[in-house]
Parts: structure tokens; sequence; C-alpha cells
């Protein structure tokens, strides 16, 4: 656990996910995308609920120009929570 990055955990997750509807499963590589682009490269061990707080910091911030914390941006960090927490 000490060397696996993230994204190679979600990955782990993500096959495990066996009630997923296909609308879920349908979801995912975008999710994915977003979430390896953010987060993927970074340590498992580092993840943090500190590093959670940042995590969606970061993500309010760089929407607010846009309006405010996105539905997309929300999912990614519901997301990464929710992996994180199984």
């Amino acid at each position: 656990m000490g060397r696996q990055r993230f994204i190679e955990f979600a990955d782990e997750w993500a096959d495990s996910q066996d009630t997923w509807k296909q609308t879920t499963a349908d979801g995912w590589p975008p999710i994915r995308s977003r979430l390896e682009a953010r987060v993927g490269d970074m340590p498992l061990v580092r993840f943090d609920p500190m590093s959670l707080r940042r995590l969606r910091a970061d993500l309010a911030k760089k929407y607010a120009e846009a309006g405010g914390f996105h539905g997309i941006e929300m999912q990614d960090y519901l997301e990464v929570k929710g992996i994180l927490e199984s």
C-alpha cells in the first residue's frame, strides 16, 4: 500500500464493483480520467481528511469563476472520498 498510487487503487476498486448498473459502469471512464489528472499519481498513503479537504477546496476554487461548484467536480470529490472509504 505504501507505494500504490491512487489511480491503481481506484482501478482495483472499480473492478470489484459487481453491483454497478450499466449506466454507472459507462460513467466510470470519464470520472477515472478526471481523477487521474487531479490525484492519480498521489501515493495512496498520502490521502487523509486534510488532503480531501484540500482537494474539495481546490475544485471549488477552480470552478468558482464559472458560477460555483459544478456537479462534475462534486462528483469527482465524492468519488475520491467513496473510493478511499471502501
